[in-house]
């Protein structure tokens, strides 16, 4: 879909550290799957946003003390950002 609509290639390079479930071997909603991730980032949970389209997802992060947004359609994610950039 990067590719496609908006001509990159891969996503590695739009995130500082990458997940997947099978080098990790723990896959959401699983606890330890957002615990390793805030772990290994030394992120305070409060203040952290897990956004995701899975109710179970958000559910799991938000036992953590994470901030959560559960994204339905018709909204996007795009739509997310684009409504709370800074326009200055």
């Amino acid at each position: 879909y990067l590719h496609h609509k908006f001509g990159v290639k891969g996503y590695h390079h739009l995130f500082e550290k990458v997940y997947f479930s099978y080098e990790t071997g723990i896959r959401k909603p699983d606890l330890r799957a957002f615990k390793l991730v805030l772990d290994e980032n030394g992120l305070i949970p409060q203040e952290t946003l897990m956004i995701d389209d899975s109710e179970k997802n958000i559910e799991s992060a938000g036992k953590l003390d994470m901030q959560v947004y559960h994204l339905q359609p018709p909204v996007t994610l795009t739509d997310l950002f684009e409504n709370g950039t800074n326009k200055d």
